[in-house]
């Protein structure tokens, strides 16, 4: 059997073979397309945290860790006296988790506290980031 391709006769075969070609260049544009492309998507996670404390010449200092690094930057620590948890100051973390808080003549025993840190951004996506809080040991100053 012969059809009529722009104005040549051509078999079923020859048919065949160029629709197989030309299926082959799109389908391979299509995954080359889709490749570069970024899935994103919702995400939630809730990170332990974990806050250090030594003493300094100067006062307080130490560091936040998590599993996620986005528990570290902008965390709220409290820095407080152990004999009555009463607050002496607090501060937020660096980009490295780091803190530090200027205490003179500083006596007694004091720990740190980082507060629980819950950020929801309401985009298409739907983002919520829960970073829990905790307490350090207890540093004799």
């Amino acid at each position: 059997m012969l059809f009529l391709v722009s104005g040549k006769q051509t078999s079923i075969q020859e048919v065949g073979v160029a629709v197989r070609r030309k299926l082959v260049v799109v389908l391979t544009g299509a995954m080359v397309a889709l490749g570069s492309f970024q899935v994103v998507s919702a995400h939630e996670f809730t990170a332990k945290s974990h806050v250090s404390i030594k003493v300094t010449k100067k006062g307080f200092k130490g560091s936040v860790s998590s599993e996620e690094d986005s528990c570290l930057e902008g965390r709220k620590v409290v820095l407080l006296k152990k004999r009555n948890d009463k607050k002496v100051d607090s501060t937020h973390t660096d980009g490295s988790g780091d803190w530090t808080i200027r205490v003179p003549d500083a006596a007694g025993k004091y720990y740190a506290k980082v507060t629980r840190s819950i950020d929801e951004y309401q985009d298409e996506y739907h983002h919520l980031h829960d970073c829990q809080g905790n307490e350090s040991d207890t540093a004799q100053a």
